[in-house]
C-alpha cells in the first residue's frame, strides 16, 4: 500500500507498507507531517455538511467556522508533536 498527501509544508507524506514486516514508514520527517494530512489520507476529504432545517439554518455558519478552526489546529500539530507529548506522559513520576 502506498498513500500520499500534501500540506503547506510541501508535497507528499507518503505512507507505505512493507508486506514482510507489516510496518509503515514515512516519506518525510514526522515534524513535516501535520495531523490534518494524516486524517485526509486515512479518512478522505470531509464531505460537505448537509443543509440545516430552516430553524437551525443560522448554525451552518457556526459549523463552517468550527470546521475551519479544527482544520487550522490540526494543520499546526505534527506527528513529531504527538510523539513528544506521549513521551511526556510516559516519563516515570518523580518521587515526592
Amino acid at each position: 500500500m502506498t498513500t500520499s498527501c500534501s500540506s503547506s509544508a510541501g508535497p507528499g507524506c507518503s505512507v507505505a507498507s512493507a508486506a514482510r514486516t507489516r510496518g509503515y514508514w514515512l516519506a518525510r520527517p514526522p515534524g513535516e507531517i501535520a495531523l490534518a494530512d494524516v486524517i485526509r489520507v486515512t479518512e478522505g476529504a470531509e464531505p460537505d455538511a448537509r443543509p440545516f432545517p430552516r430553524a437551525a439554518a443560522p448554525l451552518a455558519a457556526i459549523w463552517d467556522r468550527l470546521r475551519s478552526h479544527e482544520n487550522a489546529l490540526l494543520s499546526e500539530i505534527t506527528l513529531a508533536d504527538v510523539v513528544a507529548a506521549g513521551d511526556d506522559h510516559d516519563a516515570p513520576a518523580e518521587p515526592g
